[in-house]
C-alpha cells in the first residue's frame, strides 16, 4: 500500500513524462491546480473519482488504473479516518470590503444571515432592499461573523457591469483565475470550481435580474459545483428556483417624536455616531433630541440617508459654535478627503442611486423614484408595530 505522499509523487512523476504543467493536468482533468498542487504534495488524498480522472489523463494502462485507485482510497481505515479538505483547511475571508466605522445595529439579522450561509440547503440567498439600506455592509459582517471558513470568499462587485455576460470574468478575476483557449468561459469556471467549496457574494445585481444570461450562468454554476454557494445583494429578486430571500427595511426608528430614550435606537445610535466622528463634542441634549427623532423617522432608518444626516447635523452643530478657534469644515468642497479604506463609500452608493434613477426616468417616469417593483419594506418603530408607508421620493 503506497502513502499519500507517494500517490503524490506518482502523480507527479506522470505528469513531468507527458510533458505537462500542473495547470494543464488541472485543466484536464477538471479540478483547481491547487487541487493538484495539494495531491502532488501529499497534502491532499484524491476521491474515488479523481483518482479514476488522474488515471486515466495520465495514460495508465487498465490495470495501473485499477491498482492507482485502490491504493488512492486505501487510507479510508478507522484508525486513519478520512478528513475531507473542508473540515481541515479554515480559511479567512479574502477580498472582502474593509470599514473603519463600527457595524450598529441589525444583530439579528446578521446572525441569522450568518446561520443560512452555514446550512448546505441554503446555496442562493438574496439581501434584497432599496439602495442605501445596507446591503453590502450586512454581508460582509455577517460573514466576518461566520469566520473562519471552511471554504473560500471571493467578493464579485457588479455595479459597473452592463451585460450579465461579464458576470464570468468578473468571478474569475475575484478568484485570480485566468481563462485561456477557446473553451466557453462558463465551462471553464466549471472545471476551475468542482472540486473547490467556494461562497461568491455578488454585489450589486439588480440592473441584470432582467437579462435571461444571468438566471443561465448562475443556475448552471450552481448545478455543476456542488460546493458554491451565492450570496446576491439586490434591490430585485433573482426570481429563481431555490433562492431564499431577506429582505431588509430601514433601522429601527423612534416610536415617537418626543425624544425621549432614543440612544439605544439603531437609527439614532448611527446618527450619534456618524455627527461624533466630525465633532466629538456632539451629543444628544434637550435642545436637539426631537430634531434628532424627527430626522430619523422622516428618513425611515435608511444607514445611507441617516449616514448623510449626521453629518449635517455635526454641520449645523458647528456653524453654530460661537467659539472662533474651532476648525470649520466645508462639506462643499470638492477636493473634499475621502476614506481611504477600501470600502464601497456612500457618496459612490448615493452617485449609484442617481443613476440608476435617472435610468428609471427614462424607462417608466411614473415609477422612477419609487420602491423597487417587488420591494415593499416595512419600516419598523421601536417600541411600536412597523406600519406601512409610502417611499420617500421626488415629485415632478
Amino acid at each position: 500500500m503506497e502513502t499519500t505522499n507517494h500517490i503524490g509523487q506518482r502523480v507527479k512523476r506522470a505528469r513531468l513524462g507527458l510533458g505537462l504543467t500542473q495547470d494543464v493536468l488541472a485543466e484536464r482533468v477538471g479540478c483547481a491546480t491547487q487541487t493538484i498542487r495539494k495531491i502532488e504534495a501529499g497534502e491532499r488524498r484524491p476521491s474515488y473519482q479523481m483518482a479514476e480522472r488522474l488515471a486515466s489523463t495520465l495514460g495508465f494502462s487498465p490495470d495501473e488504473q485499477r491498482a492507482f485507485v485502490a491504493d488512492a482510497r486505501q487510507f479510508e481505515t478507522p484508525t486513519e479516518p478520512q478528513r475531507e479538505p473542508e473540515q481541515t483547511e479554515r480559511r479567512q475571508p479574502r477580498n472582502l470590503p474593509t470599514y473603519l466605522t463600527p457595524f450598529l445595529g441589525r444583530s439579528g439579522l446578521q446572525r441569522e444571515l450568518a446561520r443560512r450561509l452555514a446550512d448546505p440547503d441554503c446555496r442562493l440567498i438574496t439581501l434584497l432592499g432599496p439602495g442605501g439600506i445596507g446591503k453590502t455592509r450586512l454581508a460582509v459582517e455577517a460573514i466576518r461573523v461566520a469566520a473562519p471558513h471552511p471554504y473560500d470568499v471571493a467578493f464579485v462587485p457588479l455595479a459597473s457591469i452592463a451585460d450579465a455576460q461579464e458576470i464570468v470574468p468578473a468571478i474569475g478575476a475575484a478568484l485570480e483565475y485566468s481563462f485561456s483557449g477557446a473553451v466557453d468561459l462558463t465551462t471553464q469556471l466549471v472545471r476551475r470550481l468542482r472540486e473547490e467549496r467556494l461562497l461568491l457574494v455578488l454585489d450589486n445585481l439588480e440592473h441584470l435580474t432582467e437579462q435571461r444570461g444571468l438566471t443561465t450562468i448562475l443556475t448552471t454554476l450552481l448545478h455543476h459545483v456542488p460546493g458554491l454557494t451565492i450570496l446576491a445583494t439586490s434591490r430585485e429578486q433573482l426570481m429563481m428556483g431555490g433562492e431564499w430571500v431577506i429582505a431588509l427595511d430601514g433601522l429601527d426608528v423612534p416610536a415617537d417624536e418626543s425624544g425621549q430614550q432614543i440612544e439605544q435606537i439603531e437609527a439614532v445610535a448611527l446618527f450619534v455616531e456618524r455627527a461624533q466622528r466630525l465633532d466629538h463634542s456632539f451629543a444628544l441634549q434637550a435642545e436637539n433630541r426631537v430634531a434628532v427623532a424627527q430626522i430619523c423617522r422622516l428618513l425611515e432608518g435608511t444607514p445611507l440617508a441617516v449616514d448623510l444626516g449626521g453629518e449635517l447635523g455635526s454641520h449645523a452643530h458647528l456653524r453654530r459654535d460661537r467659539r472662533r478657534d474651532r476648525p470649520q469644515p466645508r462639506f462643499s468642497q470638492p477636493g473634499r478627503p475621502q476614506p481611504a479604506d477600501g470600502a464601497p463609500q456612500p457618496a459612490s452608493g448615493l452617485r449609484a442611486l442617481v443613476a440608476d434613477a435617472d435610468r428609471r426616468a427614462a424607462a417608466h417616469p411614473r415609477q422612477a423614484f419609487g420602491l423597487p417593483r417587488r420591494v415593499h419594506p416595512r419600516r419598523r418603530s421601536a417600541g411600536g408595530r412597523g406600519d406601512a408607508q409610502r417611499p420617500l421620493g421626488l415629485r415632478h
